[in-house]
């Protein structure tokens, strides 16, 4: 056996689904922009969804204030400033939400909604019909609660 056939075989991976995935891989990260997104292409919804499970965060804050407490929800995803271009296509996918600097000293933004009827009429209602698979799908739920508590 060639040393080549050893060390695909070994990694399971076939030279045809290099060629294929070389060539898909070359349209797809040619016109892709890590830092500014790509405004060509609006992301797939299942895609939001993943991403929001590996990089999201649904919060609720009680915020102590003159006249008793507040409650303030926040939906955000944060990515270092090399891979931010997320960031802008999930604000263009969401239509909603803004980018801020989340922490300085890591060089990482974050792109956040906290305006409540966002929130209910935007992503509430993709997280509903593309729901979360894994466990925070549970924080999910309690934000859900929440924001129709306070509607």
């Amino acid at each position: 056996m060639k040393q080549s056939t050893i060390y695909n075989a070994i990694l399971g991976i076939s030279f045809l689904w290099l060629k294929k995935f070389s060539e898909v891989g070359k349209r797809f990260f040619s016109t892709r922009d890590f830092v500014l997104g790509c405004k060509e292409n609006l992301l797939a919804h299942w895609w939001v969804t993943g991403i929001i499970e590996a990089e999201g965060n649904f919060s609720i804050f009680v915020q102590k204030t003159k006249k008793g407490k507040k409650i303030i929800l926040g939906f955000k995803v944060t990515q270092k400033e090399h891979s931010m271009g997320i960031l802008y296509d999930l604000q263009r996918f969401f239509n909603c939400g803004n980018i801020h600097i989340d922490n300085a000293k890591e060089n990482a933004k974050k792109f956040s909604v906290n305006k409540l009827s966002d929130i209910i009429n935007i992503i509430i209602p993709h997280f509903d019909k593309y729901p979360l698979k894994g466990s925070k799908r549970l924080d999910y739920l309690d934000f859900k609660k929440v924001a129709f508590m306070r509607n």
